[in-house]
């Protein structure tokens, strides 16, 4: 009779158990979205060095992939002068809608991973700080 009760108990902890890893890789998954975002956004407004691309004609903004493209030609810095993205109605700008997708993937799931691995290694670490039920020792082993 014991052992059916608790089998029932097991069975009431499981959904419960399910719903919270559920909302907690849900969370995991917002947050790397965003900082997959954030970090694609602040990669796309960092400077560049004004001649390692087409002499300013194409300059490239973006990692891993150029997501924005910008025609600085009328620009004429000297040599290893660093620009940054300039504004948009005196230089043409383009959006490349593909890579920069590419980024924001590429970088949520880098955060994913992270963010799944520090999630583990706090639970863990929980897990061995918490007093749990005393085992009774293994019958084959020798205290």
């Amino acid at each position: 009779m014991q052992t059916a009760d608790r089998a029932d108990e097991r069975a009431d902890e499981r959904p419960a158990a399910l719903r919270r890893d559920r909302r907690a890789v849900a969370r995991v998954a917002a947050l790397a979205l965003l900082a997959g975002i954030a970090v694609a956004v602040v990669l796309a407004l960092h400077t560049t060095d004004a001649y390692d691309r087409t002499g300013g004609h194409e300059m490239r903004f973006g990692a891993p992939f150029a997501a924005l493209t910008q025609d600085q030609s009328d620009f004429d810095p000297p040599s290893g002068t660093r620009l940054g993205l300039s504004s948009p109605w005196e230089h043409p700008t383009h959006v490349r809608v593909l890579p920069a997708a590419a980024d924001i993937v590429l970088l949520a799931v880098a955060a994913a991973v992270l963010l799944g691995a520090g999630r583990l290694l706090v639970r863990r670490a929980r897990r061995t700080t918490q007093p749990g039920p005393s085992r009774p020792p293994h019958p084959g082993r020798t205290a």
